[in-house]
């Protein structure tokens, strides 16, 4: 089938049109009708062809799985469904539908324990008469996922409470102190970054967000008790790198130099979706970003090395400084061991 959006929406609209009992769309009314709808929807101003229309017909008609083997008949040059009862939407799913789904939930089963997975396989099986053919499909796309990883069979809990609206009782034991605390989270969402889940939210252990990482919980149950009705004041996700949030956290505008050998790594690979290019010289290239500025992020520009120069904020400037000196004078006293 195809994955075209505005095709795909084009496809709904003329459904809709076909299987009209009260109204006829000839040719003309139908290239109006999905104008209209295309402008109504997503502000698409040239319209759409005679031409387009006509290989839209022409695919609904055809077979799977290129099409819908849609009954579209023309009487009179008006169009319309043979079968009143007819509709894309209603027919069943074929075989490279199922395909793609078995491929989908061996994706899934990468990252084990995830909400849901076992029940999209059961779902394929129920579907599929071949049922052992899921567990034989190769896999052709390898992710990068961490099998050791502790914690992940709590996701199911975290996924349930926060469908619910439901607070969660843990025991949690941070790095640091290594020592268990009991505490009750009331959950925002759950985030994946480097191989690590965390569970995001407000805890009675602590003033502000916490971020607790899933392999530090011991033990987990949903809590009886609902949710807050106070809304949890979080930053914009789409602003961070990783799930270090700071106090009075905002996003800022941040400046970098970039090696010109480096630069097309970063720009095949952007550091993130707000990055752009300012100006190019000789030897480097500046770009910006719009970032809240934490502990990833720092780490994440520390690890270009000499490549990347950060230039403003100062408070940025001033934290990569600290992080490279305490780097430097560890090496200098590692070097000072061997040599004595």
């Amino acid at each position: 089938m195809p994955y075209n959006k505005l095709a795909s929406f084009r496809y709904r609209v003329l459904d809709r049109c076909f299987a009209n009992k009260y109204k006829s769309y000839t040719l003309t009314n139908l290239i109006e009708t999905v104008s209209n709808q295309l402008y109504e929807h997503f502000g698409t101003i040239s319209g759409v062809s005679k031409r387009t229309i006509q290989s839209d017909i022409s695919l609904m008609r055809s077979d799977p799985p290129r099409g819908y083997a849609a009954p579209i008949v023309c009487k009179d040059g008006a169009y319309f469904y043979s079968d009143a009862q007819f509709s894309i939407y209603k027919s069943a799913l074929n075989y490279s539908d199922i395909q793609t789904l078995k491929e989908i939930s061996i994706l899934l089963m990468q990252f084990k324990g995830l909400p849901l997975q076992q029940e999209v396989v059961q779902l394929i099986e129920r579907m599929d008469t071949q049922k052992n053919e899921i567990n034989n499909t190769k896999e052709l796309v390898s992710l990068d996922t961490n099998d050791l990883l502790t914690g992940l069979d709590f996701l199911p809990i975290i996924y349930n409470s926060l469908r619910e609206n439901k607070l969660i009782e843990l025991c949690y034991i941070p790095f640091k102190s290594n020592q268990a605390l009991n505490i009750t989270v009331d959950p925002y969402l759950v985030k994946e970054f480097n191989n690590r889940w965390y569970l995001i939210g407000e805890s009675d252990h602590r003033k502000g967000i916490s971020t607790i990482a899933l392999d530090r919980i011991s033990s987990i149950r949903k809590s009886s008790k609902n949710k807050s009705d106070k809304k949890l004041k979080l930053p914009d996700f789409d602003n961070l790198i990783g799930v270090t949030i700071p106090e009075d956290s905002s996003c800022i505008k941040i400046k970098i130099n970039v090696a010109n050998d480096r630069l097309p790594y970063l720009l095949t690979k952007p550091i993130h979706k707000s990055q752009k290019v300012l100006k190019k010289y000789k030897l480097y290239t500046q770009i910006s970003l719009d970032l809240i500025i934490n502990q990833e992020l720092e780490s994440l520009l520390l690890s270009f090395g000499s490549d990347i120069i950060v230039i403003e904020p100062e408070s940025l400037v001033l934290q990569m400084k600290t992080h490279i000196k305490a780097l430097s004078n560890h090496y200098k006293l590692k070097t000072d061991r061997k040599t004595t």
